[in-house]
């Protein structure tokens, strides 16, 4: 598993969807090329030889829409919706979620930034209030991000989920420290797209555990970050 240098669904996405997650294998395997000669925003373009559409990442709710390519970074934003082809949304995470959200026919794609902030926010409901398809033709797919059990929040957090709807208490156990507790993102987010009848696909990584595969903010503060893709094919 240690040499991973991408990960991908364990199920095929909508119809010409490609996706998946660059490691911190792939980029430690690549480090002088891309230190040396470009960021890894150029590094990532030119290996890929797709175009790609970054965000300026900020916990936020915002979903932008994208018509056509652009080398622009977008302000602002935590998410990406097209129904363009071989257009790259890209994510950016050491430990938040990258949830990659697309028809079943293909489409229609988005790619989502998903920390709790954003979550609390409505950021998933946003994304899928972007889809002309039924909900029910949509496919989720959660790629890896923290664990639970390594992701420990306190009362504030625990108290926002629960006053603005009771139901996300189940993404919550308490934690062994007082006034804490564990969450996942994971539940949460899949709680929130079960409840549009969107089939979910994810995994057992955790980007705090597995360091071999994973850069973790939480647990050194890293400043890399893995980058999750996913665009549609003609």
């Amino acid at each position: 598993m240690i040499n991973k240098l991408l990960i991908k669904p364990d199920q095929n996405l909508g119809k010409g969807i490609t996706s998946f997650m660059l490691t911190k294998r792939y980029f430690d395997k690549h480090s002088i090329e891309f230190n040396d000669n470009s960021s890894v925003e150029e590094f990532v373009v030119s290996t890929l030889g797709v175009p790609i559409v970054w965000m300026d990442q900020v916990h936020g709710t915002k979903i932008q829409l994208i018509h056509e390519n652009t080398v622009n970074l977008i302000e602002a934003c935590d998410g990406l919706y097209t129904e363009k082809e071989n257009i790259a949304l890209a994510i950016k995470t050491a430990d938040c979620l990258p949830l990659i959200l697309c028809s079943k026919e293909g489409k229609e794609l988005t790619a989502v930034h998903v920390g709790w902030r954003g979550l609390h926010g409505g950021i998933v409901e946003n994304a899928i209030m972007n889809f002309k398809c039924a909900t029910e033709n949509l496919v989720a797919w959660l790629a890896p991000c923290i664990s639970s059990t390594n992701y420990e929040v306190g009362k504030d957090v625990y108290s926002l989920f629960k006053d603005s709807d009771s139901e996300s208490v189940s993404s919550f156990k308490l934690s062994n420290n007082k006034d804490k507790w564990i969450f996942s993102l994971k539940q949460e987010c899949a709680r929130r797209l079960q409840k549009f009848d969107i089939q979910v696909i994810t995994n057992t990584f955790c980007t705090f555990k597995d360091e071999q595969l994973f850069y973790s903010y939480r647990k050194n503060s890293s400043s890399k970050r893995m980058v999750t893709l996913a665009w549609r094919q003609k």
